[in-house]
């Protein structure tokens, strides 16, 4: 799943965050970054794990928004 970023800025603290909330998660540019949850098994159920995990992190950075792409 690819994840877009408003703030180039953040995309290390985004990969780190997804990181330790247990994703793979690697930048691919400089606002977007690649992310899978492994522990998912279906693919609406790791969609809405990461919209959460997005939503949690734009709590602690409300100057910045992510959004994950359309598959």
């Amino acid at each position: 799943m690819l994840v877009k970023l408003s703030d180039p800025a953040l995309v290390d603290d985004l990969v780190d965050f997804l990181s330790r909330s247990g994703c793979i998660a690697q930048a691919q540019d400089e606002t977007t970054v690649l992310v899978s949850i492994p522990r998912s098994l279906r693919e609406d159920a790791a969609q809405l794990e990461l919209d959460l995990y997005l939503r949690v992190w734009e709590a602690t950075h409300p100057e910045a928004r992510a959004s994950r792409l359309a598959s």
